[in-house]
C-alpha cells in the first residue's frame, strides 16, 4: 500500500479501472454463537465495537484498509471508502453488511509518536470476517476479492465457530 498518498491496495486484491478496490461478500446464519468467539487466537487485526442500542461487532483480518493524513484526511478516506462499498455485491441481510471500522486524529498535523506510534492520522479497516448482532439475530459475515473466496471463508469460520463447545456469553460493551 502505498502510504504516501493513503491510497492503495493490499495483496490478491482486484481493482477495477478507477483503482477502486472489488469487494464481495457473503453473509450466514451463525446461531447462538458468541460475538468474541472469532477474536480467539492470533490476528494481526481484530476489533470489537458495540452499541447502546444493542448492535455488537467482533471481526478479524484486513479484507482492506483506508488510510489518509493531512487536513483532507476525512475526504480522502470518504472517498476511498466511497469507491470500495459502491462495487460491493453483498449476499445477505442489511445488519450483516461489512463495515469499515476505525478513526481520526484530532489535530491536522498528527504524529505518529508516542502514544500514537502506530496510528496513522486516519485509518480504517474493513475486516475479512465479521460477526454481527443485533437484538434478534447473529450473523457471520466474510468478506474477499471474488465470490469463491468469499464463500470458501465464510464456509470455513461458520464450521470453526460452530464446533466450539461452550457457549460464552457477549459480556458488556465496552465505554
Amino acid at each position: 500500500m502505498d502510504r504516501s498518498s493513503g491510497e492503495g491496495r493490499l495483496a490478491g486484491e482486484t481493482e477495477s479501472a478507477d483503482g477502486a478496490v472489488e469487494l464481495v461478500s457473503r453473509s450466514r446464519d451463525l446461531g447462538g454463537v458468541s460475538v468474541s468467539s472469532i477474536l480467539d487466537g492470533n490476528a494481526d487485526s481484530r476489533i470489537q465495537w458495540a452499541d447502546p442500542d444493542g448492535l455488537e461487532l467482533a471481526g478479524r483480518g484486513v479484507a482492506v484498509r483506508f488510510t489518509a493524513d493531512g487536513t483532507d484526511r476525512f475526504d480522502r478516506i470518504r472517498s476511498q471508502a466511497s469507491r470500495a462499498f459502491d462495487r460491493l455485491t453483498h449476499d445477505g441481510p442489511a445488519a450483516a453488511r461489512p463495515r469499515a471500522i476505525g478513526g481520526f486524529s484530532f489535530h491536522d498535523g498528527h504524529e505518529p509518536a508516542v502514544p500514537w506510534a502506530g496510528f496513522d492520522a486516519a485509518s480504517f479497516v474493513v475486516p475479512q470476517v465479521l460477526v454481527t448482532r443485533t437484538d434478534d439475530e447473529t450473523w457471520l459475515t466474510a468478506v474477499g476479492n471474488r465470490a469463491d473466496e468469499a464463500e470458501d471463508r465464510l464456509e470455513r469460520w461458520h464450521d470453526r465457530l460452530t464446533a466450539l463447545s461452550t457457549k460464552r456469553q457477549s459480556g458488556s460493551p465496552p465505554g
